[in-house]
């Protein structure tokens, strides 16, 4: 194992999925806008 404590995995698995479940919530409200016609973005 890297430099990383065994006791200190689990919290950083729970800060990681914490990350992604806020990054999945800020693409399912932009999807969300871009199905509704809020929002204009030429490259998307």
């Amino acid at each position: 194992m890297s430099n990383l404590e065994k006791s200190d995995l689990p919290a950083s698995r729970k800060a990681i999925s914490r990350r992604l479940k806020r990054i999945e919530g800020q693409v399912r409200g932009v999807d969300r806008m871009l199905e509704q016609g809020r929002y204009r973005c030429l490259s998307a």
